[in-house]
């Protein structure tokens, strides 16, 4: 990411409030955004050149949300010269390779060709999902499996769906959760919760999980084969689809989630002030997390006025995908009140979280 030569002197103190332990710790991009795995064609005559092209499809769906971004006329010679944009290569075994591509390079290309980005900074979304095996045995699926509390059966269709999850989410680049179910989830949420979609009791224990969406789903055997139903609960609206497949249906999470944060065009100027920066760790944390912000090209500091603190920044996206993006952060959120004297005219106000507060 570019940064003015002028803001040396805050990054020095931002890493000094960091080494002193002032920086409480935020949402993280989805690591590894420009590394992806593939299988690699061990029949391919160029295994290589085969397995990259294969991969750069990979990285611009994750990046435009988009399965078809590789094959489209306006991305489709990106994938053919996908080996000018590789930095690193490896097998991890005879059928699978993993490489990384460099993240600048990719992202000058897409943009040249007029299409949205989305970047590093992704909703992290909890997952209940409810499995009806169709023998009488029904559960919720778990961050740990505990094959003992189910059948053979049961218990590998919790381990295959629970990798095929894994799976999607990374090769989509979507950062998910499943809950502990430990006492707690198990008291407060049950199978026919999540089957029947009940929001409201799903989101009070929802809360424990910081996430920023919840995403139902049921599994189960229909009379064409698997079916499952999933509704994605995110900002006061809930979207429904109806999938045969794990992949298809983070498919359509991903998708929706580009639409919402994704940003086109070039960077522009924009004016941004913080509301109540009452402390050194508040200035450190914001503009700690404004400079981890993938949108961003440049932040600086115009003034600091008694706890207001005023910005110039240079951003990718208008000020809705802005508000979308910095929400994520668990840093700073929309104003409950308007300060006086206002900050100046054509600011983007946002006020600071305090650390541990769930909105």
């Amino acid at each position: 990411m570019m940064r003015s030569s002028t803001q040396g002197l805050r990054r020095n103190f931002v890493a000094l409030l960091a080494s002193l332990g002032m920086l409480d710790a935020h949402a993280v991009p989805f690591p590894d955004l420009y590394t992806v795995t593939v299988k690699a064609d061990a029949q391919a005559t160029d295994q290589r050149a085969a397995a990259i092209e294969l991969g750069m499809v990979s990285l611009l769906a994750r990046l435009t949300g988009r399965t078809d971004a590789g094959r489209h006329p306006d991305l489709i010679h990106i994938v053919e010269r996908a080996s000018n944009y590789v930095n690193s290569y490896g097998l991890v075994d005879r059928e699978t390779a993993q490489i990384g591509f460099i993240g600048s390079a990719v992202e000058q290309a897409v943009a040249a060709a007029n299409w949205p980005l989305w970047g590093a900074e992704r909703p992290l979304t909890l997952v209940w999902m409810a499995v009806d095996a169709g023998n009488g045995e029904r559960g919720i699926l778990a961050s740990s499996l505990n094959a003992e509390e189910w059948t053979p059966e049961m218990a590998e269709l919790m381990r295959s769906l629970h990798a095929q999850l894994q799976e999607a989410a990374k090769a989509r680049g979507l950062p998910l959760t499943l809950p502990l179910l430990d006492l707690f989830d198990i008291e407060a949420v049950s199978f026919a919760d999540v089957a029947g979609g009940f929001s409201e009791r799903i989101a009070t224990a929802s809360e424990r999980y910081r996430a920023d969406a919840s995403l139902l789903a049921l599994v189960r055997n229909g009379p064409f084969g698997p079916e499952i139903r999933w509704a994605l609960e995110q900002g006061g609206r809930r979207r429904i689809v109806l999938t045969s497949t794990i992949a298809d249906g983070l498919d359509w999470v991903a998708e929706r989630y580009a639409a919402e944060f994704s940003s086109a065009g070039a960077a522009g100027a924009l004016h941004i002030s913080v509301l109540d920066v009452d402390s050194l760790e508040d200035y450190g944390r914001v503009m700690s997390y404004l400079e981890s912000v993938s949108l961003f090209e440049s932040v600086d500091v115009e003034s600091f006025q008694g706890t207001t603190l005023n910005l110039l920044v240079s951003v990718r996206g208008d000020e809705t995908v802005l508000q979308r993006v910095l929400g994520l952060g668990g840093v700073l959120a929309a104003p409950t009140t308007l300060p006086f004297p206002p900050p100046p005219p054509g600011s983007v106000i946002f006020e600071v979280v305090e650390p541990g507060f769930v909105q």
